[in-house]
């Protein structure tokens, strides 16, 4: 290899660096704000978010499994 290829590769390897800097700072700036977000939770970690999904999930699954005994009581009352 001569020296004009090495210099072009280790300029192309600056690049990519400075690339991957740049996404990782926007890839930051994202988390943050996506973490500002789950504060009006009083959440201050990921951790503590899946933790809410989960709880609420399993919410969502009563609320459905009510709403549809709930519906079948309403059909048999009215023999629909």
């Amino acid at each position: 290899m001569n020296i004009e290829v090495i210099l072009r590769q280790v300029s192309e390897i600056k690049e990519a660096i400075e690339e991957a800097k740049q996404d990782r700072s926007e890839l930051k700036g994202a988390i943050n704000e996506q973490m500002k977000g789950l504060a009006q939770y009083k959440i201050k970690s990921l951790p503590e978010a899946a933790k809410l999904i989960n709880k609420k999930k399993l919410e969502i699954v009563k609320i459905e499994k009510n709403v549809s005994k709930l519906f079948t009581k309403l059909q048999e009352e009215y023999e629909w």
